[in-house]
């Protein structure tokens, strides 16, 4: 075996390639046992056993797979070639921007500038973050840098020391509205903090509020993010120069969607950026997916396919892409934490609210009020249905009239798909058609509408498709919203604000809505607190209202909104924040904590939280709380980092916890618009559609919300749990049980599991009928079918996972009942030979038993009975040749003889292409169909079918010598005129039994001689000494071929009964081949099992003389001829 790789790259596709023999299986092993077969689509541009394509971006996960492999991670069940891997992860580390000592040292700060603008104030953390920016820019050639620095940190400071130093011609600094005086130009003009030894002037600085004046020639240009498409026309007066582009409040372009993200960067693409600063204290909101555009602005090797593969990767990151995303995050950022600044900890209190009307904010009172709305909404439209459905009509015709360049049949049938599916409850299962329509509306509908026609027909539309979403969208808005703002409102009025008077600092209030700031100004004003505040009118004087809260001894508080406070002001002149509320996001609550706590305090910190005291009752306050806590997780598993100031105490500890009891007094009673509603609240409060209630999380009754009454309805149908329940009940193991749930059952009567009634089907789980919502033309459970598998339910599982009904039931027949759960359940598809090969070795060391080995055989023989419901016999597709085959043909053909010439059916490699094109058209029709790759595969699909449809295909004559004839004609085309190809043709049909009829005479005769040859040969004790041996690549699949051999270990051999622990890596074994004994062959060249037969080597011999057989006798089933392009490396083993 010989053990290379070569590593080249790609300066335009920026792609890495890798070349070298990986192991047989090793694109199997990535993409089943690592990865998913579709995210290693993603990740790898080419996977194979000898060559290698990825993007550059891609290394880093590449490498961390690379290292788990070699860390084993991971069960080695395939082949994978350990050595090789070895020195990809080395060419990687060495040769790729992942070697961080790779210092080029093309960029490097100018320190003499720094020192010349400012005086010597900078922190060690501070210029840290200098040096981490000149390495970054110099072993991983990025744009820039991600500075995750707390809030108060002096990220202003270090930002502008940084522009310093790189000495670009023009620093942009791309900031919040609110922020560009009150700390932009301050930081440049005031220098409160005598930070500057050279001032800057006012001639310096262009701001975003000076773009309709005259530019002349400023270093420093200021803009908000309102503005940056002003400033993106404004680039050409710049002329060709370099820029440092830093970002205030990154966290605000995390959206990659949005306008303002977009305008970022095109703004760093125009002006060709090499210098990109981000900064936030809170970088990460709470998805993965905010990555995606810091990787765009810093990331070089981050392009469009890149980005479009990396979105798909990272929308449900597997655990290996979560590790990856926490090294991706500290490969483009640095971190710097509060408690460099030894302030003092923020400390924690609750105010506890008790009011006179707390009960109308309890989660009980919250879900009365949103279901009385829905009765009396569902009630509404059912009394108007007919008017709604006109209205859809009138505005639907117009839109028509306007817009006859779509296609409307199709729009129709999949508005009519959703309303039946919507009607039958699976929905759910069809979010495609949903959107198709949803698209549809938007795009050739509501743009030929005016005004209130718009609302009108949105209203109209989701009602008729799905009135119990629309319903449920408008509680959330009309009740639970109004009920959380009035219940934190009405909190805010009942504080006793006296105690800011009291204070060290002063104080911040903060709330997410107006009307809460609104009550607590009132409060504050009749408590004596004096007070400035800023929101609506007041954030057009945002900065006056700031300058006087900190200059102002006599104002006390200042009250505000989380957007409008809590980011881009420096106020340590307060040393109170007060939550009147929570936001949704914890970013916001840490940032808006941060105003205080910062640099320049001199007080201890203290956050407050107002929480609704309702008793032992959840409410609508406390369940927020959770939200937040949530959000929480999801950032710190995505950055590494723990976001500090989240101690929120809340007694609940779940986020909706879906029980029976919490919906209904009666636990057997469920209001199916509490499931949708809580569905849509998880979606609002979440901002994820991924978060979601269905009926299939809840094993309760299904009823309908009528206006006075509930009426009871038989149990829904959960497949898992049903599955469940038979498991447990031995269903399993009765044939009976496989007939009546997986075939289709039509004729009405009561069975022995199932009962079909009035053309419903029911089955039983503990004597109680349970509606089965499928129709007749369908079996109740498919062999496809997802469910999730307790863990401990078998004995050959220990985890809850997602299988397939039809793996549990080959799990249970095999590994579960025959073997009682000793070999481990497989979640994938597995053959009798692979448990075959593991009992033997399993029963020798007294795990298995005989008797279990009978238990074994006889579930083979139980499962043969169960062909006729499981096995795919014959299909439509199977039967008929690919629509337009002989359309494709000809044209084909035609195209061939263009490119070779009219003689190109004479060259047989030039044939063999051709059929392949033929097969590939051909393929890519039946290859969605469910018997591809089973009955439809192996000779039916490669050399049956070719036959039938496509091409007789390139055949030889009787003797060696014969020219191969192309026979173009399939069997469907009928017998061709051309007498050579017709020859050949019978010559094809007659060769296949002459060939098994000579060659088991041949092979015969090969039999007797190689016996004769070998009839003398014995084996003798002792050992010959030799130590050649041979090297072997062991493979897991062939260790049943190495039991009690003898391996070479510092040239000595020692017997080994098996080489289990070799597995992906290269032994020398003693071999026959290499003995030294001469005619004969020694005991440990053999190996020991062999050694007990003295004329063991003639039964070698004839082991081989069968597989001779074999191959001799298959050639009465003809074989096909393909042409092959292989590369060398393939060949080498």
């Amino acid at each position: 075996m010989i053990n290379f790789v070569k590593t080249s790259y790609n300066e335009v596709t920026k792609k890495y390639t890798f070349r070298g023999f990986f192991g047989i299986y090793f694109k199997n092993f990535i993409s089943r046992k690592i990865l998913t077969p579709k995210k290693t689509s993603l990740l790898f541009s080419k996977l194979g056993n000898t060559e290698i394509e990825i993007d550059s971006f891609f290394l880093l996960e590449f490498k961390i797979i690379l290292e788990k492999i070699l860390k084993n991670d991971y069960d080695y069940n395939l082949y994978v070639n350990l050595n090789v891997i070895e020195k990809i992860l080395e060419a990687i580390k060495k040769d790729t921007w992942l070697n961080s000592s790779d210092d080029k040292n093309t960029f490097k700060l100018n320190q003499e500038l720094i020192d010349n603008r400012f005086n010597p104030i900078f922190l060690d953390y501070q210029k840290r973050v200098f040096e981490i920016y000149q390495k970054r820019k110099n072993t991983l050639n990025q744009r820039g840098i991600l500075l995750d620095a707390d809030t108060g940190t002096g990220k202003t400071l270090m930002s502008m020391a940084l522009n310093v130093g790189i000495d670009n011609d023009i620093s942009i600094y791309v900031v919040m509205n609110q922020s560009i005086d009150t700390t932009w130009v301050n930081a440049f003009l005031v220098d409160k903090g005598n930070l500057l030894k050279q001032k800057y002037t006012k001639e310096d600085i262009y701001t975003s509020k000076e773009f309709d004046k005259e530019y002349n020639g400023q270093k420093i240009i200021i803009c908000h993010s309102e503005a940056l498409d002003k400033l993106i026309n404004l680039l050409p007066i710049f002329g060709k120069t370099t820029f440092t582009i830093t970002v205030d409040e990154c966290h605000l372009y995390t959206d990659i969607k949005s306008i303002r993200t977009n305008l970022l960067l095109e703004l760093i693409e125009t002006t060709n950026c090499q210098d990109v600063i981000l900064m936030s204290g809170t970088t990460i909101k709470g998805s993965y997916l905010e990555m995606m555009p810091y990787l765009k602005f810093l990331e070089k090797t981050f392009t469009k396919s890149v980005e479009r593969r990396y979105q798909k990767m990272y929308s449900k990151p597997t655990s290996l892409l979560k590790e990856v995303v926490q090294l991706r995050y500290g490969s483009i950022s640095t971190k710097v934490e509060k408690k460099e600044l030894n302030l003092k900890e923020v400390q924690y209190e609750n105010i506890e609210i008790k009011m006179p009307n707390s009960n109308l904010y309890t989660l009980t009172s919250v879900k009365e009020a949103m279901k009385e709305y829905s009765r009396n909404r569902k009630q509404e439209i059912e009394s108007n249905i007919d008017k709604y459905q006109a209205t859809y009509d009138r505005l639907l015709k117009i839109s028509m009239d306007l817009n006859s360049n779509v296609d409307w049949e199709k729009y129709k049938e999949d508005f009519k798909a959703v309303q039946y599916y919507y009607k039958k409850r699976i929905l759910i299962q069809y979010p495609h058609v949903m959107k198709r329509v949803s698209v549809f509306e938007k795009d050739n509908i509501l743009p030929y509408l005016q005004g209130q026609e718009k609302k009108d027909f949105k209203d109209a539309s989701t009602i008729l498709k799905y009135p119990s979403f629309k319903i449920a969208g408008e509680a959330l808005g009309k009740v639970f919203m109004r009920l959380r703002m009035e219940c934190h409102r009405d909190m805010a009025k009942h504080i006793d604000y006296s105690f800011i008077n009291n204070s060290l600092g002063k104080a911040i209030l903060f709330s997410t809505n107006i009307e809460t700031i609104e009550a607590a100004n009132d409060k504050m004003k009749k408590d004596g607190i004096n007070y400035v505040t800023v929101f609506g009118k007041e954030n057009k004087n945002i900065a006056s209202v700031i300058t006087t809260f900190i200059e102002d001894d006599n104002v006390r508080a200042l009250s505000g909104t989380y957007f409008g406070l809590s980011t881009s002001h420096n106020l340590p002149v307060a040393n109170l924040i007060i939550a009147l509320d929570f936001p949704w996001r914890p970013y916001q609550l840490t940032q808006a904590i941060d105003r205080a706590n910062r640099m320049g305090q001199e007080n201890q910190v203290t956050a407050i939280y107002v929480k609704l005291d309702t008793g032992d009752e959840y409410n609508i306050n406390s369940r927020n709380i959770d939200i937040l806590k949530w959000a929480k997780e999801i950032i710190e598993e995505i950055t590494g980092n723990e976001i500090p100031g989240m101690d929120l105490d809340s007694t609940i500890t779940t986020t909706i916890e879906v029980t029976e009891s919490n919906f209904s007094n009666n636990s057997n009673e469920y209001v199916d618009t509490d499931i949708d509603l809580l569905d849509s609240l998880l979606k609002i409060s979440y901002g994820s559609e991924d978060i979601s209630i269905s009926k299939d999380d809840v094993s309760v009754n299904d009823v309908d919300v009528e206006p006075d009454n509930i009426v009871s309805r038989p149990i829904v149908f959960n497949k898992t749990e049903y599955v469940t329940y038979a498991l447990k009940n031995n269903y399993f193991e009765d044939s009976l049980w496989y007939r009546e749930m997986f075939s289709i059952v039509e004729k009405e009567g009561k069975y022995k599991y199932t009962e079909i009634s009035n053309g419903i089907k029911y089955v039983y789980i503990n004597d109680r009928k349970v509606k089965v919502d499928i129709g007749l033309k369908s079996s109740i459970l498919k062999t496809t079918d997802n469910i999730t598998l307790e863990a401990n339910l078998l004995k050959c599982n220990n985890k809850t996972i997602i299988t397939s009904i039809g793996l549990l039931i080959a799990n249970s027949i095999f590994l579960e009942f025959a073997l009682n759960g000793k070999v481990e359940y497989r979640n994938r598809e597995f053959s009798h030979g692979e448990i075959s090969n593991i009992i033997p070795s399993l029963m020798n060391k007294g795990v298995i038993s005989i008797p279990e080995y009978h238990n074994y055989v006889n579930g083979i023989s139980f499962s043969l009975g169960l062909n006729k419901l499981f096995v795919i016999n014959i299909t439509k597709k199977m039967l008929v040749a690919a629509p337009g085959m002989e359309e494709y043909k000809k044209s084909l053909s035609l195209n061939y003889d263009k490119e070779y010439g009219p003689k190109w059916k004479n060259d047989s490699a030039i044939a063999l292409k051709f059929i392949a094109e033929l097969k590939k058209y051909d393929n890519d029709y039946i290859k969605s169909d469910k018997a591809f790759g089973k009955i439809l595969g192996g000779k039916i699909l490669n050399n049956s079918r070719p036959r039938k449809f496509l091409a007789f295909g390139v055949e030889n004559g009787f003797g060696a010598n014969d020219k191969p004839v192309f026979v173009m004609n399939s069997l469907m085309d009928g017998y061709p005129k051309n007498k050579s190809m017709l020859a050949a043709m019978y010559n094809s049909a007659r060769s296949g039994s002459f060939d098994r009829g000579a060659g088991t005479q041949e092979a015969g005769y090969m039999v007797k001689q190689m016996q004769k040859a070998v009839n003398n040969l014995v084996i003798k004790d002792g050992d010959c000494g030799d130590t050649i041996g041979e090297d072997l690549l062991i493979h897991k699949e062939d260790l049943w071929l190495y039991k009690n051999i003898y391996i070479v270990e510092k040239g000595m051999p020692v017997l080994k009964e098996d080489l289990s622990e070799y597995v992906g890596r290269t032994v020398r074994i003693r071999t026959p081949k290499s003995c030294k004994y001469d005619g004969s062959f020694c005991e440990i060249c053999v190996g020991k099992d062999t050694a007990r037969y003295k004329d063991g080597i003639s039964l070698m011999v004839i082991a081989a003389i069968g597989v001779l057989l074999g191959i001799k006798m298959s050639s009465m089933h003809k074989a096909s001829k393909e042409l092959l392009e292989f590369d060398i490396l393939d060949t080498i083993v």
